[in-house]
């Protein structure tokens, strides 16, 4: 897995499970892009399934988004 990663230019980022201070990206990320958009506490869930997309979709580097 990590040979073809490393060939296709892929960061393997691991954490561990149900760890709330390895989640901050994600929480932070979530909680911006919601405030930035001026969305409802309830579109939390969908707010963080794009943040996510994002993230896989980009290199993870905060300036490539």
């Amino acid at each position: 897995m990590k040979g073809l990663c490393n060939e296709r230019d892929i960061w393997i980022i691991s954490s561990v499970p149900y760890s709330p201070s390895s989640n901050s990206v994600t929480t932070n990320g979530t909680w911006a892009m919601s405030r930035g958009l001026g969305l409802p506490p309830r579109s939390w869930a969908e707010v963080m399934g794009t943040f996510m997309y994002l993230q896989n979709c980009t290199n993870g580097d905060e300036h490539s988004i």
